[in-house]
C-alpha cells in the first residue's frame, strides 16, 4: 500500500489515528495472516514530511503488529523539527490483554509532542510550546497499569503563560 496523502486511507485506520489528522507522504508494506478467528496484520511504515495534528514531523518510520488482541511496536521513531520520540513493546488493545511498552523522547518540539500525547491519553493538556523531553514505560493490564512517567519540559507556556520549566515525576 502506497499511499499519496495518509488522509486518503483513514478509513482503514484505527480511530485513534484519525484523531491525530496526519497528512503527507509514505509507505506501508502491509501482511496479513492467521486465520478467521485469529487475525494478524503487520505493517512497515516510512514517511517523510508529515504533519501531525498540524506540526511537521519529518520522519516517521517503525514496524507494528496487530494480533491477539495487542499492537506490537518493534522501535517505532518519529523525528520533530527539534528532537526524536521513540517506541517500543506491546499495548494492549483490550481489557483482557496486558501492556508492556517503553517510549522515550528527546528534544521534542512540544507544538507536534503535547497535542499528540492528550489525542492518544483522550485530555487536553493546557500546555503548548517548547521542548519536551522524558520517558514513559508502562505494564499491566489498563485497569491495573503500573506507570513511569517522567517529564521535562523547556520554554513552554500554560494557556499564554511563559514558564520557565516544568518537571512530573
Amino acid at each position: 500500500l502506497v499511499a499519496g496523502n495518509l488522509w486518503a486511507v483513514h478509513s482503514v485506520i484505527p480511530t485513534v489515528a484519525t484523531r491525530l489528522a496526519m497528512t503527507g507522504r509514505g509507505s506501508a508494506e502491509v501482511r496479513f495472516s492467521g486465520t478467521p478467528l485469529h487475525p494478524r496484520v503487520s505493517a512497515s511504515l516510512d514517511a517523510d514530511d508529515l504533519t501531525v495534528m498540524g506540526s511537521p514531523v519529518p520522519r516517521l518510520n517503525g514496524e507494528i503488529t496487530i494480533a491477539d488482541g495487542v499492537l506490537r511496536v518493534g522501535r517505532l521513531q518519529m523525528l520533530t523539527r527539534t528532537g526524536a520520540l521513540s517506541m517500543e513493546g506491546q499495548v494492549a488493545l483490550t481489557e483482557a490483554t496486558t501492556n508492556d511498552f517503553t517510549a522515550s523522547w528527546n528534544r521534542v518540539d512540544g507544538g507536534a509532542f503535547l497535542p499528540l500525547a492528550g489525542a492518544l491519553a483522550g485530555v487536553a493538556i493546557p500546555l503548548n510550546g517548547g521542548v519536551v523531553d522524558g520517558s514513559l514505560a508502562a505494564q499491566g493490564r489498563w485497569s491495573e497499569v503500573v506507570a513511569d512517567l517522567r517529564l521535562r519540559g523547556e520554554r513552554m507556556r500554560l494557556v499564554r503563560e511563559p514558564l520557565s520549566g516544568v518537571d512530573l515525576n
